[in-house]
């Protein structure tokens, strides 16, 4: 590739990285190392998005492209619940070396994409990410994951009820791609239900939703499911019992339609759900029974 390269194709490279991150992301839920170390490029030229360094600065970029968190992290990013503050390069000084153009992506509002660890070379990714401040004294930058929702909980909310509002939901958006990919990846990428494997048409659904007190994203509180085994859960066309089996709506069962109904729903009743090998990512039974009891009542 060309040793230097324009602003506007700069810019280009960066949206196409974030649109091939997006993906991947939709696919299955999450990136592994080798995919994000060998399989992207640009105008047929292989761009690594990872290193050994936690921070990705290409030459012909002139600001940070990327900068990651392995499963087991040294950085100030334990929580999502909001802005993230990512450690500089120790050893270059916090100005220096690959903090250099960390901090010119901040000073230039230029985005950047963040690649948190999940598991023993797992990712998440976040495109289109800001860096909104840093901490020399510290040795932090600040990474804002969401700042259109922030900026809207922060001046836009007219009253503290709607900012508290905001804010929840700018949380649940930055909570959402590491619930998927840890849901996903529990349940080898397959409908829990019906065993759908194609990765696109999945989500990792709540079994109790967010909204609610005890509705956090963690894999216990979470199933994966097919869009429409989702959507029949949500709506309480069928329910999961504590013991993992499926019930339809008795209504339901009694409808005649056509063979997505006949296929899709009535045969998934009485049938047991696939759950995680690994005992400790197992639906929560008694979550599943306070929602199996709301199914009961609307039946």
């Amino acid at each position: 590739m060309a040793v230097t390269m324009s602003k506007t194709d700069q810019a280009r490279l960066r949206l196409d990285v974030f649109a091939w991150l997006e993906t991947r992301m939709q696919e299955k839920g999450h990136l592994t190392w080798d995919e994000l170390r060998n399989d992207y490029s640009f105008q047929g030229y292989r761009i690594p998005l990872v290193g050994q360094r936690g921070i990705t600065n290409p030459s012909i970029l002139d600001e940070t492209l990327c900068v990651q968190t392995s499963f087991r992290n040294p950085y100030l990013d334990e929580s999502t619940d909001g802005p993230i503050q990512y450690k500089f390069e120790a050893q270059h000084g916090n100005t220096g070396g690959s903090n250099k153009k960390l901090r010119a992506a901040m000073e230039a509002r230029v985005p950047i994409a963040y690649l948190q660890g999940i598991a023993p070379g797992i990712y998440v990714a976040w495109g289109n990410v800001f860096i909104t401040d840093e901490d020399l004294i510290e040795g932090h930058v600040t990474l804002n994951l969401d700042p259109a929702a922030g900026l809207l909980a922060a001046e836009s909310a007219p009253n503290e009820i709607e900012r508290n509002y905001a804010i929840r939901l700018a949380k649940q958006r930055v909570h959402q791609p590491k619930f998927r990919a840890e849901v996903l990846l529990a349940y080898e990428t397959q409908c829990s239900i019906c065993r759908l494997k194609h990765g696109e048409l999945l989500d990792a659904a709540h079994i109790i939703p967010d909204s609610h007190e005890r509705g956090r994203a963690v894999v216990t509180n979470g199933l994966a499911l097919c869009k429409i085994h989702h959507t029949a859960y949500d709506k309480k066309i069928l329910g999961i019992t504590p013991d993992y089996v499926v019930k339809v709506n008795s209504d339901v069962l009694l409808e005649v339609d056509g063979p997505m109904l006949k296929h899709g729903i009535q045969a998934m009743h009485d049938i047991t759900i696939h759950t995680p090998g690994q005992v400790s990512k197992r639906p929560d039974r008694e979550l599943l029974e306070i929602t199996f009891n709301e199914f009961l009542k609307s039946a």
